[in-house]
């Protein structure tokens, strides 16, 4: 892990359609050390002149919480209310080191003080730390906490995704924002061909999710893009 410069937070999102509701979008780091093989993040389209095969190196934002204040302060005249700001589509929020760095939860305190929304995807239990922001901000703007769960049994899950938080983790962390009524749901996707197209497979994970409170289960993105970049760290591990 090592430290980077930022010059800017929070961007509109700029598809038609946004699936999470998020108006606006954050990474408060960049790259991601969950080592999933299958990860879209790694294409080469995405890497903004990192070195090839950079993308395991988690990069914190060392300025993020001073500019994330420094852009909600500007907003508010603008209705910093009416944001839903959406993290975790490119970079996992909740990383290994944010556990000590706790970048994810400023920024949350920060969501929370000037009263805008936030969706989260994650592959990581952590998420969990932060039920106590989540519910505040659930008091006066929308929140979704996505936990992505590919694959129910732990040996899979460990082959495709080997420094995640595991299954069983990460459905008592979906128990722990839902008991506390927070909105959280169950994101599926990518299903790997041969891998976790089981029907067992997809009913377990329908079935815990249900049992462990989450709102929703979600695909929506069934396969792989195989862009450049994704397609030969995700073949290389296959052969593996």
């Amino acid at each position: 892990m090592n430290y980077i410069a930022a010059k800017k937070m929070i961007l509109p999102v700029k598809y038609e359609i946004d699936l999470f509701g998020s108006t606006h979008m954050m990474n408060i780091y960049r790259g991601c050390d969950h080592g999933c093989i299958y990860c879209d993040s790694r294409s080469e389209c995405y890497q903004g002149g990192r070195p090839a095969g950079d993308f395991g190196t988690v990069h914190a934002k060392e300025n993020a919480l001073a500019l994330i204040e420094q852009e909600l302060q500007n907003r508010r005249k603008a209705n910093a209310s009416e944001m839903v700001v959406g993290t975790g589509s490119m970079s996992d929020p909740y990383n290994s080191f944010e556990k000590e760095l706790e970048l994810t939860r400023g920024a949350l305190h920060l969501f929370d003080k000037y009263r805008c929304g936030v969706g989260v995807i994650t592959k990581s239990a952590l998420a969990a730390r932060d039920t106590d922001l989540y519910s505040r901000i659930q008091t006066h703007s929308p929140v979704n906490v996505g936990i992505t769960i590919t694959a129910a049994d732990e040996e899979v899950c460990r082959k495709i995704e080997p420094n995640v938080s595991t299954t069983a983790e990460r459905f008592g962390a979906i128990k722990i924002l839902a008991d506390a009524g927070v909105f959280c749901g169950v994101h599926m996707n990518p299903i790997l061909p041969y891998i976790t197209d089981s029907e067992e497979n997809v009913r377990r994970i329908v079935e815990k999710s249900a049992e462990n409170g989450a709102r929703y289960v979600l695909c929506y993105s069934f396969g792989m893009t195989l862009r450049k970049g994704n397609r030969e760290y995700y073949y290389e591990n296959l052969d593996k």
